[in-house]
């Protein structure tokens, strides 16, 4: 009886450590997935003000045509950025 009843302690024993762990797991996917939407949403938001600042900086200095090649192509778009000592990051 003593056997069995140490058996039935370390299998719940076991059972509680896989529950733990997988209760671990699954809020830790969570976190990655809720870390990388708000990293998703910032840099968007980022990017978004670096493009619209960099527009403004074209139409204030009259380049309209710059700022319409800027808006479709990114090796321009990136050398405009590096013109007017804007980081890339």
């Amino acid at each position: 009886m003593q056997t069995a009843m140490s058996n039935q302690q370390q299998r719940q024993m076991i059972w509680s450590r896989k529950l733990a762990q997988m209760d671990h797991d699954t809020q830790l996917a969570s976190a990655k997935k809720e870390g990388r939407a708000e990293g998703r949403t910032a840099g968007i938001a980022e990017g978004t003000n670096k493009a619209m600042s960099l527009m403004s900086r074209l139409f204030s200095l009259g380049r309209t045509n710059d700022a319409m090649r800027a808006a479709t192509d990114e090796d321009f778009r990136r050398s405009l950025y590096a013109e007017f000592g804007m980081s890339e990051n």
